[in-house]
């Protein structure tokens, strides 16, 4: 990778900005809720996912010294529930983990759904979760990041 000179940049939103542009003709990292709405505004960008496709995982918690933890305890019921999902898919256009929850863009056909270009990933890859050094932080992954991409 180093020897291909990539672009490395400290923010996604450049990175966006310049392959609707057309500046570069592939960007890592990207996600449908980043780029649909480059795409809806015309931009020259489609996108596929590998096969398996990584998935990033996220998760909630409420601080141990949350002024009302009840109440932070009971947004995450909702957050979890097919109604909050159905509103975290709307906002932030990513999936959910939850198998009753249908991205209401998907079951409408809008946005880049109707095209003819877009399949949904076929399998997700979440086995770093599983590997004892993707959570052992004495791995020098910056160092090895920084060796593959020429930083």
């Amino acid at each position: 990778m180093a020897a291909l000179k990539p672009q490395i940049y400290d923010s996604k939103s450049p990175m966006y900005d310049r392959l609707a542009a057309g500046e570069h003709a592939i960007v890592d990292q990207a996600s449908q809720s980043d780029m649909g709405g480059f795409y809806l505004k015309g931009a020259p960008i489609r996108w596929v996912f590998p096969t398996p496709t990584p998935a990033n995982l996220t998760v909630q918690t409420i601080s141990a010294g949350a002024p009302h933890p009840n109440a932070a305890r009971l947004f995450q019921d909702w957050a979890m529930s097919q109604d909050g999902q159905a509103a975290w898919f709307s906002v932030a256009g990513v999936a959910s983990a939850r198998e009753d929850t249908v991205d209401p863009r998907k079951a409408a056909k809008a946005d880049w759904y109707k095209e003819d270009w877009y399949k949904d990933p076929e399998s997700l890859y979440i086995d770093y979760l599983s590997d004892p050094g993707y959570v052992d932080p004495a791995k020098p992954i910056i160092a090895e990041w920084n060796q593959i991409f020429g930083r």
